[in-house]
């Protein structure tokens, strides 16, 4: 019965640490913390107190932010100026001091004709 049980944790993902803590001290805890598969920036929680999930159900959606995109507003006069693979060094407003040394590595084929600019995508 004790190995069934051991079994049956672990096909829900119990850390084994978390089985040994129980067998050591027989305390059973109401909750357990839950080990995300991969490591990450949590960006999407739909999981709140309460909140009945059945299998399948997507509680968090992590994301790895190492490497992103950076889409940016080129004005129409300065395309001529720009190439995929040419390097940038991007700066944002909300993070005046931080920068990010970027290449080009696609330009959109059009352009907006409002603000007529067209689209370049920083990696």
């Amino acid at each position: 019965m004790l190995e069934a049980s051991r079994r049956r944790m672990l096909l829900w993902d119990i850390e084994p640490h978390h089985i040994q803590d129980l067998e050591r001290t027989g305390i059973v805890l109401t909750t357990l913390p839950i080990h995300a598969p991969q490591s990450g920036t949590v960006i999407d929680r739909t999981a709140v107190t309460g909140l009945h999930v059945k299998p399948g159900d997507e509680l968090y959606t992590i994301a790895d932010l190492s490497h992103i995109w950076i889409m940016g507003d080129i004005y129409e006069y300065e395309m001529p100026l720009i190439e995929i693979g040419q390097r940038a060094t991007v700066t944002l407003s909300y993070v005046p001091d931080m920068t990010l040394q970027t290449r080009i590595t696609f330009i959109y084929p059009t352009i907006d004709p409002l603000s007529r600019t067209g689209k370049v995508r920083f990696e």
